[in-house]
């Protein structure tokens, strides 16, 4: 081999090798790059990787105090809930003690309950001993219609006379009673109500000195002899129209509502949708329940009246008096129950609105029944009233004795008699009559007061029975006083 190639050989290495280097530079550039790539990607992961750790750090320590406060608050729940279990057992101790006590303070109210009892019959029992009433005597029993002036006739007579209403709301059982529970009050004098009354025996001896008391009853025997047993023997009836009481009566139950059902239904049964019905519904039914009672009412005491063999005086004062001349009426009662001078000075003129006064007018029930009703009521009391009336004042003493006393020639006392009649039965003619045959027989002009009464009482009707005839008392009051105050003749021939 030539020197010269010896030296190109020599230079360029093995055969090949130059080109393979040369095929490998871009390789190991492109892996430089790569490493150069992969180095720089290692520091951006080493970076995130510590910012990793950082944040883990953050969340390791947040979890940290949020492990802390959940056991704090574990610690707070179990001191919380022991607290709670020793507040739940003072509080069943405090109950325990609270219901000890109730047993206790229950068991010392009725004793103490019980002491009241005794000592409220007790002081009534020294009540009817020493007189209760601010004035000493006998009491005054006192009857009457419902819805004719009760209340306030009870209240006059207290202030005019010195009597004292008993104070019913103290009697043990009083608001049970008045719910509509009888017997509930074990001192009071009557149960029942209206047309179901009955006296009690063993109570009225407590009212019987120093009252001014009474009920709506009927006069039933019962009630008449346990008044003549209790030593009552006199009582005063009050009077009225039983169909205006009637009209006082549906209107009275409407403005007390439903509440008071219960006790009424110790008279007669309301029904339970009684309340929900137009007015003119309601005087419809009470007209053929109610009404019917109370005609029979007023004809019970005119019958009692009337009987021969009653025991007990009865005074009838009528609710036009009270309307019309209240001081007049309460001396006409106090007269009759030997009262002696009362006061009327405080006696109030009766007013619409004040002690249970409704309107009161005179035949008001003709503006509330219908024509259909009118006829039916007509039908209902026929002359049964008018009837009753002319049974009673026919047995009034005055009346009998004057007609004695005109038969005998006793004309002035026999005129006083009937005078005594007329007063008490303003209505009667026949009273009138035997007045001025009378005045007559003593040489006494009575043409003025007879021409009066021809006016007035013409014919009997039912509704004037229930009139007060001031007129024509003054008027014959008026002639007897004048007779006798010019001597006129006390003897005479009829």
């Amino acid at each position: 081999m030539s020197t010269g190639r010896m030296e190109n050989d020599k230079q360029s290495g093995p055969p090949g090798t130059l080109q393979r280097l040369a095929l490998t530079l871009p390789t190991f550039r492109r892996l430089a790059e790569e490493r150069d790539t992969s180095a720089r990607q290692a520091q951006q992961l080493a970076a995130k990787v510590a910012e990793l750790e950082e944040a883990n750090r953050d969340v390791v320590q947040a979890r940290d105090a949020y492990a802390q406060r959940l056991q704090d608050m574990q610690l707070d729940v179990a001191r919380l809930t022991t607290e709670c279990e020793v507040l739940r057992d003072h509080r069943d101790s405090l109950g325990i003690a609270i219901s000890q006590l109730s047993v206790q303070l229950e068991a010392q109210t009725r004793s103490i309950t019980s002491e009241i009892e005794y000592l409220r019959a007790e002081r009534q029992k020294l009540a009817a001993l020493s007189g209760a009433g601010t004035k000493s005597g006998n009491s005054l029993f006192f009857v009457s219609l419902p819805k004719s002036g009760t209340v306030f006739t009870w209240h006059c007579l207290q202030s005019a006379t010195g009597l004292r209403i008993p104070d019913f709301h103290e009697l043990e059982g009083w608001h049970d009673y008045a719910a509509g529970r009888d017997f509930s009050c074990p001192d009071l004098y009557a149960c029942g109500d209206y047309n179901t009354p009955m006296l009690r025996p063993g109570n009225m001896k407590h009212f019987l000195n120093g009252f001014v008391f009474g009920s709506h009853m009927q006069a039933s025997y019962h009630n008449m002899q346990v008044l003549k047993d209790a030593g009552i023997d006199r009582i005063t009836v009050l009077l009225r129209d039983p169909r205006d009481a009637f009209v006082s009566w549906v209107h009275h139950l409407r403005n007390l509502g439903p509440a008071a059902r219960n006790y009424h239904s110790k008279i007669y049964h309301i029904p339970r949708d009684y309340y929900d019905w137009p007015l003119e519904e309601q005087f419809a039914y009470q007209l053929r329940s109610f009404l019917p009672t109370v005609v029979n009412w007023v004809e019970g005491w005119l019958d009692y009246y009337a009987s021969s063999d009653k025991d007990i005086d009865v005074l009838f004062v009528y609710y036009d008096e009270l309307k019309h001349e209240p001081a007049r009426y309460i001396r006409r009662i106090a007269k009759f129950h030997d009262l002696g001078q009362v006061d009327v000075s405080e006696v109030p003129a009766a007013e619409v609105g004040k002690l249970h006064f409704r309107v009161g007018e005179h035949e008001q029930w003709r503006q509330e029944f219908s024509q259909t009703d009118q006829e039916l009521v007509e039908g209902l009391m026929q002359d049964r009233l008018l009837r009753g009336f002319e049974a009673a004042a026919s047995t009034h003493v005055g009346f009998v004795k004057a007609a004695a006393e005109l038969r005998a020639g006793h004309c002035e006392r026999a005129a006083a008699a009937a005078l005594d009649a007329i007063v008490d039965f303003p209505n009667y003619r026949p009273a009138y009559r035997v007045f001025f045959d009378a005045m007559s027989a003593c040489g006494v002009d009575a043409r003025v007061p007879e021409a009066l009464v021809e006016a007035h009482i013409a014919d009997a009707t039912v509704a004037g029975q229930f009139i007060y005839r001031y007129p024509l008392v003054d008027a014959c009051t008026s002639l007897l006083d004048t007779a006798q105050a010019t001597g006129a003749p006390r003897t005479g021939t009829a």
